[in-house]
């Protein structure tokens, strides 16, 4: 199931945990172009450096990955090729990450930053800090920052450990989770 979010700066976003881009493609192209999706984050893209850009092609848009090996994890993002996107690289291997710069036509830029955690990991402070770290960063250029991804975390379940952390890293930015 795709989760979408409010069109926010103009963009239709959206975010899936696609469990496999390669065997989910073709029903992802339609997905897109279907219902008008300007951008969308990928979780377990289950990807490696054998599978080309050229085999993941989708009509209309450019994919950016963040592979992690094939048989799980992995980050990516298809945006649409009338849009001009940055790679922001951040150097940080204790994270399933991807950051972008993104200028919509009518508005100013935002950074995207799409994580993944796989549900067999805590949130621990090194996880944490290090997403802390690349969001401080972003944070410091005054730009809208959506924070987009599957985190396998309960955000309802305050007595949770992982709960509880990924709350306070939400809070100390303000960033706001938007129902889908």
């Amino acid at each position: 199931m795709v989760n979408y979010s409010r069109k926010r700066n103009g963009l239709k976003i959206a975010s899936l945990n696609i469990v496999s881009l390669r065997k989910c493609k073709d029903e992802l192209g339609i997905t897109l172009n279907d219902n008008e999706i300007d951008v969308i984050g990928l979780n377990e893209t289950r990807l490696d450096e054998n599978i080309s850009d050229r085999e993941l092609r989708i009509e209309g848009y450019k994919i950016f990955r963040n592979d992690r090996y094939v048989q799980r994890g992995g980050v990516a993002s298809y945006i649409k090729e009338s849009l001009d996107v940055l790679r922001l690289d951040h150097q940080m291997n204790s994270l399933e990450l991807l950051s972008l710069e993104i200028k919509p036509k009518k508005a100013r830029y935002i950074f995207l930053v799409s994580w993944y955690r796989p549900p067999t990991t805590n949130v621990d402070d090194s996880t944490l800090e290090s997403l802390r770290a690349v969001v401080t960063r972003l944070d410091r250029q005054d730009k809208e920052i959506i924070l987009i991804g599957d985190t396998n975390c309960d955000l309802i379940d305050n007595r949770n450990f992982n709960t509880k952390k990924q709350k306070q890293l939400y809070s100390e930015f303000q960033l706001e989770q938007i129902p889908n």
